[in-house]
């Protein structure tokens, strides 16, 4: 996704959130749109960032949010 998650292995490693990565099926196959930071703790999706980390656009938020209602999450307002 041309971006750098390493700085959150110390975070993942003692649980205080997770890193996550939202794929979507297509035609051709699987396709990443998005990876996602959760805070565990608060089950809060608090990040959301697409390729090179771009902001996500309406419709991959679209699909974020009906994965964190299905996984029982709550979404920060900035995400």
């Amino acid at each position: 996704m041309k971006h750098c998650v390493a700085t959150y292995a110390p975070s993942c490693a003692s649980g205080v959130c997770s890193i996550w990565t939202l794929e979507v099926e297509t035609f051709e196959g699987r396709a990443k749109i998005l990876t996602v930071e959760v805070q565990n703790a608060a089950r809060l999706v608090c990040q959301a960032r697409g390729k090179c980390n771009n902001m996500p656009g309406e419709k991959h938020r679209g699909i974020l949010r009906r994965w964190a209602e299905k996984s029982g999450l709550s979404m920060a307002k900035h995400v």
